[in-house]
């Protein structure tokens, strides 16, 4: 399948076409043709924020292993009630010649439907929905009146704004990405759009919903140590303890884990979700919220020894690709969540 926007740039074949409805990412859509519903996963081949987004064999075959370790998880009662993900088993791969090589254009099928599947109706939205302000297109700004999920949903429970926060989101969201960490040897790429929340007809939040497999990483040397079978047939998102680069401060083994940990899910989610509850919710307290994450995650944590660097770690939003430049972290010494 071929995004149409590709179409405006380069002349294709087209031999048909599908209807589908756009999604909060750029390049996945929603196909109510195919049974059962499915999200479909489109390669890219421009670039799309910052990168080029290819979609080749090794990155479906990992997101089908991904899948396959975390259901494993699930049905063997590893996994805490609330964790949940979008299954993403299948995909297809058509091979175009290019000069002298043959280019792997593929896409990614995922279910609609949250997996473990459960018997009454439950809606998702991605995490960054719970902090965004609502886009008038007509008016072509922000509307000003929109009250923020976030609010929303604390309104329709009777807690505390504190222990709202913690019990019914915070906390679930870092018991997903641990036990993820700790049972199978997944790192979750976990930032605003890739993490779901569900809710059901009552606007009570349920569980917390994985999607984008294919961009979690799998921790060879972590599944060494908690004595996890793995392969290394497919080198896509394997993270392993090498040598240190020379123009890194740590080796990049310790570099993915405050990435993926401190930056997307800790800037990504946790920072701008605290910053909204402080406008909108009364009786937030961020600097107890803060110390009680702390706390919280070092539960975790001690089950981690010689994983996190002693600081974290981000860089600069920009498009390597074009600019050139070579990508260099930018470390901090101000450990927020941990």
């Amino acid at each position: 399948m071929l995004n149409t926007n590709i179409l405006k740039e380069q002349s294709y074949i087209v031999l048909g076409e599908t209807v589908v409805e756009p999604t909060s990412s750029g390049r996945t859509v929603l196909s109510k043709s195919t049974v059962p519903i499915s999200f479909i996963k489109l390669a890219y081949p421009k670039c799309l924020g910052r990168l080029t987004r290819h979609m080749g064999k090794e990155k479906i075959l990992s997101a089908c292993e991904v899948t396959d370790r975390l259901i494993d998880a699930i049905d063997n009662n590893q996994m805490n009630p609330k964790f949940a993900l979008l299954k993403e088993h299948s995909g297809r791969i058509a091979h175009i010649p290019i000069h002298d090589y043959l280019y792997e254009w593929g896409m990614i099928i995922r279910e609609y439907t949250p997996y473990p599947y459960i018997n009454h109706e439950e809606f998702m939205m991605p995490f960054f929905s719970l902090f965004s302000s609502e886009y008038n297109p007509f008016r072509e700004k922000t509307d000003d009146s929109h009250v923020p999920f976030l609010k929303q949903f604390y309104d329709n429970q009777s807690k505390d704004a504190n222990t709202f926060l913690l019990n019914d989101i915070i906390f679930p969201l870092y018991d997903c990405y641990f036990d993820a960490l700790l049972k199978t040897g997944i790192e979750l790429e976990a930032h605003a759009q890739n993490m779901l929340l569900s809710f059901d007809n009552n606007f009570k939040i349920q569980r917390i919903i994985c999607r984008d497999l294919e961009s979690a990483g799998r921790d060879v040397t972590l599944m060494e140590r908690l004595g996890i079978n793995y392969d290394l047939n497919i080198k896509y998102k394997c993270n392993q303890l090498l040598s240190k680069d020379i123009n890194e401060k740590y080796a990049k083994w310790y570099i993915n884990h405050s990435f993926m940990f401190d930056f997307k899910l800790g800037e990504y989610i946790i920072t701008p979700l605290l910053s909204c509850a402080s406008k909108c919710i009364p009786g937030v307290n961020v600097e107890e919220l803060v110390k009680n994450i702390k706390e919280y995650n070092q539960q975790y944590i001690v089950q981690l020894p010689d994983f996190f660097p002693l600081d974290w770690c981000y860089y600069s939003n920009e498009n390597f690709e074009k600019t050139g430049n070579k990508k260099v972290y930018i470390w901090e010494n101000n450990l927020k969540y941990r």
